[in-house]
């Protein structure tokens, strides 16, 4: 079944680290594009997103891939509000 809003981004969190849920399907949808597309790429974003969310909001994976989230402290969660393989114009 695919990942949809609210599920969390596979790996299991480790303790001690932050676990990072999907905010939309979309989202999800974009992250599923992205690890089929460069899958060693997402496993280090995943690392950054769990380990240190709060140096960055936005993560790139590829030249146009890009992952945006938004750390929510008081719980540990991030949340990966977007993912996509093309080029964002937001970062345009």
């Amino acid at each position: 079944m695919p990942a949809k809003r609210g599920d969390r981004v596979a790996p299991p969190g480790r303790p001690g680290h932050w676990e990072a849920r999907f905010a939309t399907s979309e989202a999800a949808k974009g992250w599923e594009e992205l690890r089929q597309a460069a899958r060693s790429n997402v496993r280090e974003a995943w690392i950054v997103l769990a380990g240190r969310p709060l140096v960055q909001r936005q993560y790139e994976v590829t030249a146009g891939g890009r992952i945006w989230f938004c750390p929510d402290p008081d719980r540990c969660i991030v949340w990966v509000v977007a993912a996509g393989t093309g080029h964002p114009k937001a970062t345009e």
